[in-house]
């Protein structure tokens, strides 16, 4: 082998190194950008299931299920209290629609 095909050989085995390397340095980046977003539209989530929660206007069923995934977003404080308001809400009106109706029953 002459230095010719020795530079040659040397010289394509690091323009291989180098497309390689942007290649992964462009997957990365892209990588870091969507876990970026990810975490963005997670926030966002979040944020609308909080509002969604103190929405007084949505049935306590829909207020309850908002509060369940606002908490599995990792949502807490003010949130997690008001979940909990409205979870005790819901148990005392299924209490007391449930003697309601059992009462109107024995009647």
């Amino acid at each position: 082998m002459d230095v010719v095909n020795i530079a040659s050989i040397v010289s394509s085995i690091t323009f291989l190194i180098g497309t390689c390397y942007k290649v992964f340095s462009v997957l990365h980046k892209t990588l870091e950008k969507l876990d970026e977003l990810d975490e963005a539209q997670k926030r966002s989530e979040r944020h609308i299931m909080k509002i969604a929660l103190f929405n007084e206007g949505l049935p306590l069923e829909d207020r309850i299920q908002c509060g369940k995934r606002y908490l599995e977003l990792g949502g807490n404080g003010t949130g997690k209290i008001q979940y909990d308001i409205l979870l005790k809400r819901m148990e005392t009106a299924i209490d007391h629609h449930f003697v309601y109706n059992t009462d109107k029953e024995v009647k």
